[in-house]
């Protein structure tokens, strides 16, 4: 089993941190490529006061089983890009260009009529909007949608291309409607993400990837972290899938993708799923949200936001997605903070993860800030072994 180290800062101890406890972190991953085969290879970053212990990672590459996985490998981060975008509107709230309470409607027309009237930025924020939630979150009570968000939109492309209509695929989208009135339940659902990069280009005037990539990214000196793959990069991209390679590879060998439907919908912000990251990168972001909005000489949003995105906002706000039944959902702004049964971090840890899978993880109290992205074999399943597991074996080496 290959096993390469990363660039670190200080040594464990010196941030008050076991170093033999790193050989479990090894035999951990090893023991879930190898023994379980729940997860293709690891790479991982953890810092402690702001500094790097440890980094590395466990496996092969994704194209050579011969060839030791890179900690730089670049990956997507999925749905933590979720509490990415959150940042992002954090910094327009203290910008005084919205507020948590405003009504959708009133950035965006295509929400004005009866009931999405009613939807507020906090509510597309923290899950509770009373849209559809995603496939993958398995809810119980109804059947999801013939069509969906996505379908509409698919729908609507094709109208925009064979008869020139003019594209907005806010209206298209929206023809699904609510499944719940707003603020009613937690309901799982990366497609409001969407509509909040639709309020970002609308309040800002640029397009939300490219908000987020100057305003969070470049500041933080985040430069393996972008929206859309740039070639010089795309070699260094951990290929998870078959689809996944055919992507790389297109990029790679200069293939065009600017079929009339795909500019369209390019055009759609990915702001529930599409950033690209490194596991060093990802925890500059950490740390910077461990230090309420600014970390190495940078600021990047303001102490208050970061207070009100990571503390709980949800009370009484029942809970039915993957077949639960929770009848007090615990949720941040854009951030997660359950999981105190099934981990040993501090009370207070808001972290976010992503399908396929990784995640990051911030414990204000211990100043832990921890990344990881670990490919799974079967992509559709979440063995909790490689997220939760994760989690408690790296606590475990604080002393």
């Amino acid at each position: 089993m290959f096993i390469t180290l990363g660039k670190t800062e200080v040594k464990p101890e010196e941030v008050g941190y076991d170093s033999s406890r790193i050989d479990a972190v090894h035999e951990h991953f090893r023991w879930l490529i190898e023994d379980k085969k729940l997860i293709q290879s690891a790479a991982y970053c953890v810092s402690r006061k702001g500094k790097i212990f440890m980094s590395g990672a466990v496996g092969a590459s994704s194209s050579n089983t011969e060839v030791p996985r890179k900690p730089d490998d670049i990956c997507t981060v999925a749905s933590t890009t979720k509490m990415i975008t959150a940042t992002a509107i954090m910094k327009l709230v203290e910008d005084g260009l919205l507020r948590l309470d405003t009504q959708v409607c009133t950035i965006l027309p295509q929400f004005s009529k009866e009931p999405l009237n009613q939807v507020t930025v906090f509510q597309l924020l923290t899950h509770t909007s009373g849209l559809y939630p995603d496939d993958s979150a398995d809810w119980s009570g109804l059947s999801q949608p013939e069509i969906g968000y996505w379908g509409y939109i698919e729908k609507h492309i094709d109208d925009v291309v064979e008869n020139g209509v003019e594209f907005d695929w806010v209206s298209a989208s929206m023809k699904q409607g609510l499944r719940k009135k707003p603020g009613s339940e937690w309901a799982y659902c990366s497609f409001g993400f969407s509509i909040l990069g639709a309020i970002i280009e609308k309040l800002t005037g640029v397009f939300a990837h490219d908000y987020i990539e100057k305003e969070l990214f470049a500041p933080l000196e985040m430069d393996d972290s972008f929206f859309t793959i740039p070639k010089e990069k795309a070699a260094r991209i951990y290929s998870y899938s078959d689809w996944m390679k055919n992507r790389v590879n297109k990029i790679l060998n200069d293939e065009s993708n600017d079929s009339p439907h795909d500019n369209y919908y390019s055009q759609i912000p990915k702001c529930g799923g599409g950033v690209f990251s490194t596991v060093y990168d990802m925890v500059r972001f950490g740390n910077m949200l461990l230090y309420k909005g600014s970390f190495d000489g940078q600021r990047v949003v303001g102490k208050k936001a970061i207070e009100r995105m990571t503390k709980r906002s949800l009370f009484n706000m029942p809970c039915y997605c993957w077949n639960g039944n929770d009848p007090d959902f615990i949720y941040g702004v854009g951030c997660d903070m359950k999981g105190q049964t099934s981990m040993i971090h501090s009370e207070g840890t808001f972290f976010h993860e992503g399908a396929g899978a990784c995640g990051t993880f911030i414990d204000p109290k211990e100043e832990l800030v921890a990344s990881w992205f670990v490919p799974l074999f079967d992509q559709s399943g979440w063995p909790n072994e490689a997220m939760a597991g994760t989690v408690n074996v790296v606590w475990s080496g604080l002393i």
